[in-house]
């Protein structure tokens, strides 16, 4: 079912797609800012060995973060679904796009890889 906003005609399942994407960035966002853990993965990310000597289980907390990754591939598999069919090009297209947005953004900087232009 197509919806006009502002003189372009949207589907309902991409908006709704859009909806659940940035709910998931925000939260992960103010997860990874406003918390311990957040936090702890940060400093795991940064280096690990400082982050042994401040008392980070370092194991674990790269284990939660694997895992949050797969969490995001698979909300990333079931929101792109939603809209795209699959096929065996399509993570071609995918995989071109994460490599220029990490390049124009820079790796470990959220703000940047998630603003436009």
């Amino acid at each position: 079912m197509p919806v006009t906003i502002l003189g372009a005609t949207l589907a309902v399942n991409r908006l709704v797609a859009l909806g659940f994407a940035a709910t998931i960035g925000i939260l992960l966002y103010l997860g990874l800012t406003r918390t311990r853990a957040g936090t702890a993965v940060r400093a795991v990310a940064v280096d690990p060995v400082s982050a042994q000597l401040v008392a980070i289980d370092v194991r674990a907390t790269a284990a939660i973060a694997y895992a949050l990754g797969g969490a995001l591939v698979a909300a990333g598999g079931v929101l792109v679904s939603m809209f795209l069919t699959f096929n065996a090009n399509l993570g071609v297209v995918f995989t071109m796009k994460a490599l220029i947005v990490v390049i124009m953004g820079g790796v470990g900087n959220m703000l940047a890889a998630s603003s436009p232009g």
